[in-house]
């Protein structure tokens, strides 16, 4: 398999945070001596936001898409995207 993977964060302010990746897998999903086989490539992409009005409070957003495309019989073409959020409050 072959990965390459990026990741930038940014801290905007002290209370507003932002992040990005993009991420490429190939992989060669043959075997020797069997007949089946293929490969399949994956990219992934993601961003995110954070947001720490006071100490114990951070709320935030992701959202990410992955695409695997497919060649033989070992792997499936898949499209996919997500959004999840969420909120934590920490007691200290």
């Amino acid at each position: 398999a072959t990965r390459l993977k990026l990741d930038a964060d940014y801290a905007a302010t002290a209370a507003i945070s932002v992040s990005a990746g993009l991420e490429q897998l190939r992989r060669d999903l043959s075997r020797p001596g069997t007949p089946l086989g293929g490969s399949d490539r994956t990219t992934t992409w993601r961003i995110g936001a954070r947001w720490q009005p006071i100490r114990p409070l951070q709320v935030g957003c992701d959202l990410s898409s992955e695409r695997r495309s497919a060649r033989g019989v070992v792997s499936a073409p898949y499209d996919g995207t997500t959004l999840g959020c969420f909120g934590q409050f920490v007691l200290q």
